[in-house]
């Protein structure tokens, strides 16, 4: 058996060509299906493409968890994989699986939101609220500390890593080099989600002006769907400059393409997928802990707010998203430089006492 999803086949998805047919069907449908302002015509919930991917993922790893489990079969019925008995394993396996209760909640949602556009008309609201009570209200909804470095810190290994490339013998560890500084740039500066950044092509999102590089994020690439266009920093415009004339005409070996990031190995447009695992192997090799590229924008615009306390929402205008987003980094970049002060008031008062011992000790006081 061949998994899609995971290499711990106890936590792989099934890909959609194995799901039962009648899942298919729906399913295909259900991404297609038109969707006009007052949702007539079959139209169901609005969603954007990115939603959908994302409930398609909640999908398979339900469906994976059903086949491993004995439940899923070619005639499975919504009534068999949504069953009060399987959801309560399904539940606990992710629980098992070290799973955050905020991913934890995430997963029921997809399944809600997936079996509302494949079953339109039809109740599944009990998937978040079984019984009547949130899952929120359920588990503790504890949150995971996370390693969050500032912008400075990720530019400055970005550059490094770009410095090292550039002279490096071997052309793939230099292509490779070279591209996931750049990638890791404008991570750190810029923000973008990962969807956009996967998605940017040459001439129409990444444009190069007299004046420097300009990243155009039109809104068929934001999750708010409003323009962001934004001057990339001098730095990262160096690294751009340095991909676009020598990196990427190389690993593209003579053939063409409109997208901006190229994967060294197949000279072919290189997916979200590849994007974010070299971000996580790239920064576990750097600090000792991988994350993802969403964690580039919880540094940046936490960064800004500590750096400048009174522009707390120009984050919210870098990265495209809610003020109140940006109220929370600012709230955060508040109890950091709180913990910043009382660690050093904690060491002035160290080195009093330590003081005080060595004049006591010597018979001065």
């Amino acid at each position: 058996m061949s998994w899609h999803t995971s290499h711990d086949p106890g936590r792989a998805g099934l890909p959609l060509h194995r799901w039962p047919s009648e899942y298919v069907a729906l399913w295909e449908a259900a991404k297609v299906r038109s969707i006009s302002p007052f949702r007539k015509n079959g139209g169901g919930p609005r969603r954007s493409s990115a939603v959908v991917l994302k409930s398609e993922k909640g999908l398979r790893r339900l469906f994976g968890f059903a086949l491993r489990s004995g439940t899923l079969h070619k005639a499975s019925t919504p009534q068999e994989l949504l069953s009060p008995e399987l959801l309560d394993e399904y539940f606990a396996h992710l629980l098992e699986c070290g799973n955050a209760d905020w991913s934890i909640v995430g997963r029921f949602r997809e399944l809600e939101f997936a079996f509302r556009l494949m079953y339109p008309g039809r109740d599944f609201g009990w998937l978040t609220r079984p019984d009547g009570i949130p899952l929120s209200a359920v588990l503790p909804m504890r949150t995971k500390p996370r390693f969050v470095p500032s912008s400075a810190v990720l530019l400055e290994w970005a550059e490094e890593l770009f410095q090292w490339g550039i002279r490096k013998a071997d052309r793939q560890i230099r292509w490779a080099q070279v591209r996931d500084a750049l990638i890791i740039g404008i991570l750190a500066t810029r923000g973008p989600r990962l969807r956009a950044l996967s998605s940017l092509q040459l001439g129409k999102h990444m444009i190069r002006e007299p004046t420097g590089w300009l990243l155009d994020q039109d809104a068929s690439l934001t999750k708010t769907s409003i323009d962001l266009i934004l001057p990339l920093s001098s730095e990262v415009g160096t690294m751009a400059d340095r991909y676009i004339s020598v990196e990427r005409p190389e690993m593209l070996r003579g053939s063409t393409s409109d997208a901006f990031w190229i994967s060294w190995q197949y000279g072919r447009p290189l997916k979200a997928t590849s994007i974010s695992g070299l971000i996580w192997r790239r920064t576990l090799d750097r600090f000792g802990a991988g994350f993802g590229p969403h964690r580039f924008r919880a540094s940046l615009t936490t960064t800004l707010a500590m750096e400048n306390p009174s522009a707390s929402l120009d984050a919210s205008r870098l990265c495209g998203h809610s003020p109140e987003i940006s109220l929370r980094d600012y709230n955060r970049a508040k109890a950091i430089r709180a913990a910043n002060r009382h660690a050093d008031a904690l060491r002035a008062l160290r080195a009093e006492i330590e003081q005080l011992a060595e004049l006591a000790f010597a018979g001065r006081i």
